[in-house]
């Protein structure tokens, strides 16, 4: 009686399985994919948080550009204000030529006299 060993692993040439499985294989690949983009799509509310991420996006660029006209009137608050100042300076300067000017029409007038 001759006992037959397992030479799966001792044989000299390799012998490869190929079956038809790889249409199996393409099959689930689909099956996981279109689940996990159902998952995703449910997931995401079906697009909605694209469209709250856009919202957020176009919300952002208003706020630049509000920032940059807040900033442009600020500045030009501040010009106005700088200019307010000097004519007030020059305004509170002219009165105080005019009033001593005044004075001395006065002065000259107990003077000289009033002319007609």
């Amino acid at each position: 009686m001759k006992i037959k060993k397992n030479n799966r692993l001792l044989r000299k040439k390799v012998r490869v399985q190929t079956g038809a499985t790889w249409h199996i294989y393409v099959l689930l690949a689909l099956v996981f994919f279109s689940v996990g983009s159902g998952l995703g799509y449910k997931v995401f509310e079906g697009g909605r948080a694209t469209e709250f991420f856009l919202k957020i996006r176009q919300l952002n660029e208003v706020k630049k550009i509000a920032e940059q006209e807040l900033q442009k009137t600020r500045l030009e608050l501040e010009f106005a204000k700088i200019s307010l100042e000097k004519i007030s300076n020059d305004n509170k300067s002219l009165k105080e030529e005019n009033n001593k000017l005044q004075e001395d029409v006065l002065f000259y007038e107990k003077i000289v006299g009033k002319r007609k």
